[in-house]
């Protein structure tokens, strides 16, 4: 008999410990670590050029791209540092050719690549023409965004060419 109560008291006091560690945990230990620190925030404007060929017209474009670059790095997993690409083509618009007609994009891209010295990001993005509502098939150019960065990871140029995809 001896042995079955020690086994009810071990038993008991083993439930008390473990309901008393899990409202704990639940009631709000440490904060869980950050899986990915931000380093640097920069940002550059490029001036485009480029044409689309193609049925009904060929729409030469030009303005400017907004491009905001953010260096990451990955603390946990010792991972080589990344960039966080925001590409905004909204500064973009095109001229076609034969109908004078202009093209507007309101296209934005967020892209993640490994952190390197020069970088070529090629992006697709859907173009009407001003005033018109989005088609079910709009035609889609191809922005090849050039970049080069420092050595801290602030983008210090770049350069947006636009063509056919």
């Amino acid at each position: 008999m001896k042995s079955n109560r020690s086994f009810r008291i071990s038993a008991a006091a083993l439930s008390v410990v473990a309901v008393v560690a899990a409202a704990m945990l639940w009631a709000g230990g440490a904060p869980p670590a950050q899986a990915v620190v931000s380093t640097l925030s920069s940002s550059t404007t490029a001036s485009v050029s480029g044409s689309v060929i193609g049925s009904p017209e060929t729409v030469a474009f030009s303005g400017t791209v907004m491009v905001g670059a953010k260096r990451v790095s990955d603390p946990d997993f010792f991972a080589p540092d990344s960039v966080v690409l925001s590409i905004d083509l909204a500064g973009i618009s095109g001229k076609g050719q034969s109908s004078g007609k202009t093209y507007v994009v309101a296209n934005q891209e967020v892209v993640i690549r490994r952190l390197a010295q020069v970088d070529n990001v090629i992006v697709t993005f859907p173009f009407v023409v001003s005033g018109s509502a989005m088609p079910t098939s709009p035609r889609i150019g191809a922005a090849n965004v050039a970049l080069s960065f420092a050595s801290t990871g602030a983008v210090t140029s770049a350069k947006v060419t636009v063509s056919n995809p």
